[in-house]
């Protein structure tokens, strides 16, 4: 009876410490998952932060450029033949399709082939105007009728806009600063305009289509959860969403 009493308090402390053991275990697993989790999401948020100080460095660097052009005296000459001759074997060496000049009445007039074309509605063309350097969005050309992005700079001489030099990209221009971007192994980058419409992405059909993550919430195609996770996030706003 002593030895089977003996076993019995020996099975039971042995089957406590077991529990026990596993009941730590199973604490100290979620403590460092959580941990983990809580790490690699604000691991995440500083690549974003870096990423978003890159891009902003690259579109500034690029604006740089067009506005040393549009301050040369050729180009503040809005002599059309003496600023086409000087702009013309600069959209080659600096990687544009095009560069053209936009007159006060908005309409552009582009250096390689001398034809014209009305931006006057162009949110960069007013911006640019208004002496505000910038950069579209993704947007359809009203030349190309291709996905392009345009680089707008003012033409100013004595503190007077006299007109706007334009650049256009070819609409992936983004992806090329994005594809530098990502973290981890496997993790890469995408840019979204507010409106839902992809301006970069790895798969560049998305751009060129310009795919929009809101559209397929009403269709039920591949971005549905995406749509859904930032319209819970909120467009604009700094944030981990799961999808």
């Amino acid at each position: 009876m002593k030895l089977s009493l003996a076993r019995r308090i020996s099975l039971s402390i042995g089957t406590l410490i077991i529990f026990v053991s596993l009941g730590l275990g199973f604490i100290s697993m979620i403590i460092s998952t959580t941990a983990l989790k809580d790490k690699t999401e604000a691991a995440l948020l500083m690549a974003v932060d870096d990423g978003v100080k890159i891009f902003e460095a690259k579109i500034s660097k690029e604006l740089g450029v067009l506005q040393e052009l549009a301050r040369h005296e050729n180009v503040v000459s809005m002599d059309w033949e003496v600023q086409r001759e000087y702009l013309k074997p600069n959209v080659q060496r600096l990687g544009y399709l095009e560069i053209g000049i936009v007159t006060p009445d908005g309409i552009a007039h582009y250096v390689s082939d001398n034809s014209t074309a009305d931006l006057s509605d162009r949110d960069y063309i007013k911006k640019a105007f208004q002496g505000q350097a910038n950069v579209s969005n993704v947007l359809i050309s009203k030349v190309t009728n291709q996905a392009v992005v345009m680089f707008a700079v003012p033409i100013q001489s004595d503190n007077n806009i006299k007109g706007v030099l334009i650049g256009r990209k070819d609409g992936l221009a983004f992806n090329s600063i994005i594809n530098e971007l990502g973290y981890g192994d496997n993790g890469y980058s995408y840019l979204l305009g507010l409106d839902g419409t992809f301006y970069a992405h790895n798969n560049a059909e998305y751009v060129m289509e310009q795919r929009n993550i809101f559209d397929d919430i009403e269709t039920g195609e591949i971005f549905q959860d995406v749509g859904r996770a930032f319209q819970e996030l909120g467009m604009g706003n700094r944030g981990i969403v799961k999808y």
